[in-house]
């Protein structure tokens, strides 16, 4: 039997995004990003200004 030392191991995401994508205008934000994020889990979203780091959070609670 296999140990499960760490719940996020055997947890469903308590979010999870599928193939998103986000134009503004002609202007490509988000191109089929896809993450999950695991409860017990910290997640950092890092990039250079303009990669989409916003415009995910957005979406995720639900102003886009």
């Amino acid at each position: 039997m296999k140990r499960i030392t760490d719940q996020s191991d055997a947890a469903e995401p308590i979010i999870r995004l599928v193939n998103v994508h986000k134009h503004f205008g002609r202007l490509r934000v988000l191109s089929g990003l896809s993450v999950n994020f695991l409860p017990g889990r910290t997640t950092v979203v890092l990039g250079p200004s303009g990669c989409g780091k916003s415009v995910m959070l957005k979406h995720i609670v639900g102003l886009l």
